[in-house]
Parts: structure tokens; C-alpha cells; sequence
């Protein structure tokens, strides 16, 4: 979606340098990474990935921290933004302002605040439902990532080029996640949604920082979305994976796409860190 079919509302000015922000940097890192693991489904995901370029997004529930998609709005705002809030969002989704909706917007605004709360709440839930996410790092060595999302150094960490990952279909641009250590503090009715979709979805505590991760949210929910081939360039093999599944991949990509770049990890020799060799 080009920046001219976004209302107001949606996307401003300050969110367009946060966009202008995350791109220079894209283009700064060069590569950021997705670490996988090869149980289960995971080896016909890099299936799909690699002979199909296409890029599977879980939902928000599937995630492993139990804040990822729970973080709230508040419902901060005068009666005059709310009833704007409100009626920008009829108007957007087709249904006419007539006495009927006038009559729902003033029962809203006759609620106390802890009534409002939770009509937010229950908005901002049917919300997460329809998005999935995909998400990155900045960093292919980090340990205990190795550990958490490759299955214990038995998976693989793909690397892509980040700037092409920009304009999958109904799918965010790459956003920056951002930690913190206080909870986040936005608004329902006064932020653009954008903003309010970046805060909620893209705030993590402090103690995830070492992950360094950039996330891709796709609006339509769970599934796959087609990406630009070139984006991938490259597979890591964990230094713990299986030979069978070693022998797979190189027999796929030798197949498939000869041009993507096989390493593979390995301890460093006294040091707590990992190499990086080609396979």
C-alpha cells in the first residue's frame, strides 16, 4: 500500500520517518536472519521456502512469549477524538451514519472507563487474531537463539537480504522491535493505527534485547506470503544438525538453488562464540 492511500489516522508524518528510519538501516545491516528448526513441519516450511519463496507467518499465539500480542492500548482520549475515532472507523468500513450509529457512538461514550477498557480489549483481540508474524534478527551467531529457534544447533538460520523483504503482500515493512522495561503506554483512540500496531506488537521487555529482532506482520493472518527469491541468499547449518538433514538441504539446494550460500556453524576454539564456514 503506497503511503497516498493511508488516511490521517492510519499513518502520519512521524510514522513515515520511523519507516525511513528502518529502511536506512536495513540497508546498513545488509542481512537479517530467521533461525528455524527441522522437526516436525520445519523441514517441508524450508521446503516451501526455498523451491517456492514462500515465507510461512504464525500467528501471534504460537509465539514463545506470553506478552507477544497481549500488549494493551489505553483508552485515553477526550469524548470529541473518541466520536472521531469512531465514526473515521464507520466510515472506513462502509456503514452509514445514521441515527443508528449515532446511537451506538453515544452509548459508547455514556460508558465509564473500565467499560470502555474492555469494548477496546475485545477489538484489540479480533485484531491480533487476523495478523501473523514473521520475525528476524539482526545477529546469525547468537547462541542461545541457536538454542531457543533452531532446535538446539540442529536446525538452520536462513539468511536474507532485509530491504527485499519490503512490500510482501498485506504485509507490514520490516519493523525494528524495540525494548523496554516499562510497559508500553499508547492510546487506542489518539495514536494512528500504525503506531498503535507497531507499539503493541513490536514492544518486548528488556530481557529479550540480545535477539536484536525485526518482525514482518501479516495483516491477513497466519499463512504464507510470496517473497522476491534473491531475498534469500543464504542457509546456516546448526553445528548439532543431523548428517541426514545436512545431506537434505545440500542435495536441495544444489537442485534447486544453486546460487544460495551453505555454512555452517561451529565452536570457536577457546572462546565462547560460534564460526562460521562454508559447508
Amino acid at each position: 500500500m503506497t503511503l497516498e492511500k493511508f488516511t490521517k489516522r492510519d499513518f502520519d508524518e512521524e510514522d513515515h520517518a520511523a519507516v525511513v528510519a528502518w529502511r536506512n538501516e536495513l540497508i546498513a545491516l545488509g542481512h537479517i536472519y530467521r533461525y528455524r528448526s527441522l522437526a516436525g513441519e520445519g523441514f517441508a516450511r524450508i521446503y516451501d521456502l526455498v523451491t517456492r519463496s514462500d515465507l510461512f507467518f504464525p500467528s501471534y499465539p504460537e509465539l514463545n512469549d506470553p506478552f507477544d500480542g497481549r500488549v494493551l492500548p489505553n483508552a485515553d482520549g477526550t469524548d470529541a477524538e473518541k466520536r472521531e475515532h469512531i465514526v473515521d472507523f464507520l466510515t472506513e468500513d462502509g456503514r452509514p451514519l445514521d441515527t443508528a450509529a449515532e446511537n451506538t457512538i453515544r452509548a459508547f461514550l455514556a460508558l465509564g472507563p473500565a467499560s470502555q477498557a474492555e469494548r477496546i480489549l475485545k477489538v484489540h483481540e479480533e485484531q491480533m487474531k487476523q495478523m501473523g508474524v514473521a520475525c528476524f534478527s539482526a545477529a546469525g551467531d547468537d547462541i542461545p537463539m541457536w538454542a531457543y529457534y533452531a532446535d538446539s544447533h540442529r536446525g538452520v538460520c536462513l539468511r536474507f537480504r532485509g530491504l527485499l523483504l519490503t512490500g510482501l503482500p498485506e504485509c507490514t515493512p520490516a519493523i525494528k522491535v524495540v525494548y523496554k522495561d516499562a510497559y508500553p503506554d499508547v492510546s487506542f483512540f489518539k495514536a494512528t493505527r500504525f503506531r498503535r500496531v507497531v507499539t503493541l506488537v513490536d514492544t518486548k521487555a528488556t530481557a529479550w534485547s540480545h535477539e536484536k529482532e525485526w518482525r514482518i506482520v501479516r495483516t491477513s493472518g497466519r499463512g504464507p506470503a510470496a517473497f522476491d527469491p534473491a531475498a534469500l541468499d543464504g542457509i546456516i547449518l546448526g553445528c548439532e544438525i543431523k548428517p541426514a538433514d545436512e545431506r537434505r538441504l545440500k542435495d536441495l539446494c544444489a537442485r534447486v538453488r544453486p546460487d544460495l550460500e551453505v555454512l555452517k556453524t561451529s565452536p570457536a576454539h577457546r572462546a565462547f562464540r560460534l564460526d562460521m564456514a562454508p559447508a
